[in-house]
C-alpha cells in the first residue's frame, strides 16, 4: 500500500509539471516583445542615418559636379578659366573652390595649350570635416 501511495504522489507530481504555466509564458512574450522593440528601434535609426548618408552623397556629388561641367563647358580663354585659385562658392552645407593651373600639374614646363582643373567641395558633418576633389584636364581646340 505505501509503494501504491508514493506512486500516486509520483504521478500527481509528474502530471502538474508538465508544459508550461501561463505566467511562465507572459514572461517569455514580454522578454520577447522587448527585444523586438529594440530591434524596430535599431532598425528605424539605421534607416534614418542611411536616409541622411543618402542626401548628403547625392548633394555633394551634385555640387562637385556642377562645377566640373560649368566649368568644362567653358572656352579655353574664359576669364573663369585664368590661372589661379577661385572660390569658396557656398551653397551650404556645401563650399566649392577651384584651381586653374597652366599645363599639366607637376610639370615643369608649362604646355600654354592645357590647363589643369582641379575642384574641391567640402563640408562639416556632426563626424568632422570631409573632402572631395575631381580634377580634369582643359585643351585648347583649334
Amino acid at each position: 500500500m505505501q509503494y501504491g501511495f508514493l506512486n500516486f504522489i509520483y504521478k500527481s507530481k509528474a502530471k502538474s509539471q508538465m508544459g508550461f504555466s501561463l505566467i511562465e509564458i507572459l514572461v517569455a512574450l514580454t522578454v520577447f516583445a522587448v527585444g523586438m522593440l529594440a530591434v524596430a528601434t535599431m532598425q528605424t535609426s539605421a534607416m534614418r542615418g542611411n536616409q541622411l548618408a543618402s542626401g548628403l552623397s547625392e548633394g555633394l556629388r551634385a555640387q562637385n559636379q556642377d562645377k566640373v561641367e560649368e566649368l568644362m563647358a567653358l572656352d579655353y580663354d574664359h576669364l573663369d578659366l585664368i590661372p589661379g585659385n577661385y572660390g569658396p562658392e557656398s551653397n551650404p552645407p556645401y563650399d566649392t573652390w577651384y584651381t586653374v593651373l597652366q599645363g599639366l600639374e607637376g610639370d615643369a614646363v608649362a604646355n600654354p595649350d592645357l590647363k589643369t582643373v582641379s575642384v574641391t567641395t567640402t563640408w562639416r558633418d556632426l563626424s568632422g570635416d570631409h573632402s572631395v576633389s575631381t580634377a580634369f584636364i582643359k585643351h585648347r581646340t583649334l
